[in-house]
């Protein structure tokens, strides 16, 4: 069976080598190469036919986050776990929109790494316990957000929903009016109809949710 080939990008030499002497151990993995930086990262997935890149964040150079997306974009196949000390909310999701399947925190056990290593590269995702809380919780606040849209935009009429995409691309009452053949008394009472029922004091309210929901531009 083939071995899960790795490369392990670092600034600090002392976790390279740490990360290449607990994965060179395992069976059915080999680290084929190392280095301190994003671009050496890039380089890396370049040189080699990688399955699995474990990266740090914070780099001089070019950081981990632009080198994840960089890759990403050119060898979607290659698959990225996170190593970082970093344990806040921004640089998990940034992480995971940029591509990566995999993110703990440097104070994982040999064991948590080594199993993040294979579950990545067999196409499974992995986050340590305590981000992957609060990774559940954005989730659910998103999904609830999403539910309390729907209920709102349920309300509205067909002709609110067209003056609201207008609203939201930014025209003026008149512009809709004139766009939508209407007067512009019947262009207000829309207006504060859409204000109403989405309950919002403003039409910038309004089109900041109009935009969330995908109308407008």
């Amino acid at each position: 069976m083939a071995k899960i080939r790795v490369a392990i990008v670092d600034d600090e030499t002392v976790i390279r080598q740490a990360m290449t002497q607990l994965l060179d151990m395992e069976e059915d993995l080999e680290v084929v190469g190392g280095g301190k930086n994003g671009e050496e990262a890039i380089d890396l997935v370049h040189e080699h036919l990688l399955d699995v890149l474990l990266t740090d964040l914070n780099m001089p150079v070019m950081d981990g986050l632009t080198a994840i997306r960089a890759i990403k974009r050119e060898y979607p196949n290659v698959e990225i776990c996170v190593l970082t000390v970093h344990a806040d909310d921004e640089h998990l999701f940034e992480a995971l929109k940029a591509g990566a399947k995999g993110y703990l925190l440097k104070d994982a056990t040999p064991d948590e790494v080594v199993e993040a290593v294979r579950t990545v590269a067999h196409g499974g995702a992995v986050v340590c316990a305590p981000l992957a809380t609060r990774l559940l919780a954005e989730f659910q606040r998103l999904t609830q957000q999403k539910d309390d849209l729907q209920r709102l935009f349920s309300q509205l009429t067909r002709r609110e929903l067209e003056c609201l995409g207008l609203l939201a691309d930014g025209k003026t009452n008149r512009q809709i009016a004139d766009e939508l053949f209407l007067s512009l008394k019947t262009v207000k009472t829309h207006v504060g109809n859409i204000l109403r029922k989405l309950e919002v004091n403003s039409r910038t309210e309004a089109a900041i949710l109009a935009v969330q929901s995908g109308l407008g531009a």
